[in-house]
């Protein structure tokens, strides 16, 4: 009896693969999610990384301020030191990390380990809306992977496992109304556009950067409706953007009647300043950089308070442009390809130091490459969701372009590249289907 063995093909041992994951449970996303945060409290356990410094390197501006509010000195001294009112950072992380000091003491080893559990736990569940964007803007197979590789990704488990920031949080915030954006064009109930607008702003007050890019993603939802020049949709449109100008207002009165301005937050020009300032034909030492860990720039701000302080610096970083346009729009070009591969001072040390920090530019970089080869891939496969990718991609990044970069600014952004590098790999591997369209939402919990 003669027959034909059976192709193995990449096509073929990818079927097994998916059949076999799902068998063992792997495919559903609460297994994802179990597994992504055990992991991430073993290595917080096994690393003690909660043994953080009692004092102001503990959570640094955002735990100063959480320690004021718990201490019962209101919202304010970012640097440690009675300086009054501020609003450098965004006030969500802040009051939530003000109550678990108020649980478990100021800059406590128990309070470490309650908020990096809290981190862990907001990374882990980014899994989840990971999977099911992924599903809902292209297909099963492109969730699957996805997820499983934000549980392991060394990013995320290193931004949720090492330090104390409002990172995990906002990057969880950012992925829901990331979900809800693809949800929007086929959404009819006014109260589905009003909850997404506040979403967002609950995103920009833990993080404000986000907010750039809101109105970008709605006008893309509007265009995508059905149809954009109904009577109905324009309402909708704006009471999207009105239920975000309410829920962001409490912060921004409290701010005009502290400060006299309704700013989400106080800064960006001094940023701008000090990032002038990182190349070193530009400064003299780092005793000159105008950073405010500096403790001749925190004499300088105490004495001048915080809106005195900022403004000085913003009109000096208007000056600084000015008169060196070239060397800024340099210093903005070459921030912009070392965003996506790490912070700068990485960068600089890899010609000089350890193998670490190379392998750190290669987890980054080949994120990134990945990420933006999926969406070239999107973009030649005419895959529906491609400019929904894109708009993020393109937007998010430029206020650090023009101010500074760390590692950690590019997480929010994480997931998108993320979902897109799963993509990738499932199309090179010839299985990926064609994108949904656009249609009903899902349920959030399949």
């Amino acid at each position: 009896m003669t027959g034909t063995a059976p192709e193995n093909t990449p096509q073929t041992v990818q079927h097994a693969l998916f059949a076999r994951t799902s068998r063992l449970h792997l495919d559903a996303p609460v297994t994802i999610v179990a597994v992504a945060f055990l992991l991430r409290v073993l290595l917080i356990l096994l690393l003690g990384t909660y043994h953080l410094p009692h004092d102001a390197s503990f959570a640094f501006e955002v735990g100063a301020v959480a320690g004021s509010v718990a201490e019962g000195h209101g919202f304010s001294s970012p640097f440690g030191d009675p300086t009054g009112p501020t609003a450098i950072v965004s006030p969500i992380y802040a009051y939530l990390l003000a109550g678990i000091f108020k649980v478990f003491g100021v800059y406590t080893d128990a309070s470490a380990l309650a908020a990096m559990i809290l981190d862990a736990l907001c990374s882990a569940l980014t899994c989840w809306v990971i999977f099911i964007l992924a599903r809902e803007t292209f297909d099963r197979r492109v969730a699957v992977l996805a997820a499983w590789l934000w549980a392991f990704s060394p990013p995320a488990v290193h931004t949720s496992t090492s330090y104390i920031w409002e990172t995990c949080l906002s990057t969880l915030l950012v992925s829901l109304a990331f979900l809800l954006t693809v949800r929007l064009p086929s959404a009819t109930r006014i109260g589905e556009w009003v909850r997404y607008g506040a979403l967002w702003a609950v995103a920009a007050l833990t993080n404000g950067a986000v907010l750039a890019v809101f109105p970008c993603l709605l006008l893309w939802s509007w265009l995508r409706s059905k149809d954009p020049a109904a009577p109905g949709i324009l309402g909708r449109v704006l009471a999207a953007g009105l239920a975000c100008g309410i829920c962001l207002s409490p912060w921004a009165i409290r701010n005009a009647v502290t400060f006299g301005s309704p700013m989400l937050r106080s800064g960006i020009g001094a940023e701008i300043y000090g990032g002038m300032h990182l190349e070193e034909e530009l400064r003299a030492s780092d005793e000159h950089w105008p950073h405010l860990h500096n403790p001749v720039e925190q004499k300088l701000y105490r004495e001048s308070g915080e809106m005195k302080y900022m403004a000085m610096r913003g009109h000096e970083a208007m000056q600084l442009v000015a008169a060196h346009p070239w060397d800024f729009l340099r210093l903005s070009f070459k921030r912009a390809p070392l965003f996506w591969l790490g912070d700068w001072y990485r960068f600089v040390i890899v010609h000089f130091r350890g193998k670490s920090v190379v392998l750190n530019l290669i987890v980054f970089g080949s994120i990134a490459v990945l990420g933006l080869s999926g969406l070239f891939l999107a973009w030649r496969k005419r895959a529906t969701y491609a400019s929904f990718y894109t708009i993020p991609l393109m937007i998010y990044p430029v206020l650090y372009y023009v101010t500074h970069i760390e590692a950690r600014y590019r997480h929010p952004m994480e997931p998108l590249l993320i979902v897109l590098a799963a993509y990738a790999m499932v199309t090179v591997a010839g299985s990926a289907q064609e994108p949904r369209k656009t249609g009903a939402a899902a349920p959030i919990i399949s």
